[in-house]
């Protein structure tokens, strides 16, 4: 690739990098409206007791299910080893966690590693 080339491409991400900013940033406020409207006609359907409302033309559906939430770490992960259920936690590395092993040169078994490229563009 030339060098005016390079310099045109360089331009070009960074203008495209800054369209995607404004659009996830659109996207997280809509993302917002979203929720506070949902949350009005969740507390409707909740106060009312139903599991909907018919308004003639638009049907809003509610129904509420239970979630896990994690209130005891140290009883997790006792159950998790005792009943090898290492299905009941996201199969993923804290990349943070692993680099400060690394750091300290420390080694984990199990654990590889791989290059994650990125560039960085800056207008002047």
């Amino acid at each position: 690739m030339e060098l005016a080339d390079l310099k045109a491409t360089a331009i070009k991400y960074d203008e495209t990098k800054a369209d995607r900013l404004a659009a996830d940033k659109l996207s997280r406020n809509l993302k917002t409206k979203e929720d506070e409207l949902a949350f009005l006609m969740v507390t409707h359907c909740r106060e009312h007791g139903g599991a909907g409302v018919d308004l003639a033309g638009v049907l809003i559906e509610y129904n509420s299910t239970l979630q896990p939430v994690a209130e005891d770490w140290d009883a997790i992960h006792q159950y998790i080893k005792d009943h090898d259920a290492i299905d009941l936690v996201h199969k993923r590395l804290t990349v943070s966690a692993v680099q400060l092993r690394w750091d300290d040169d420390v080694t984990i078994p199990g654990v590889g590693d791989k290059i994650v490229e990125k560039v960085k563009v800056l207008i002047q």
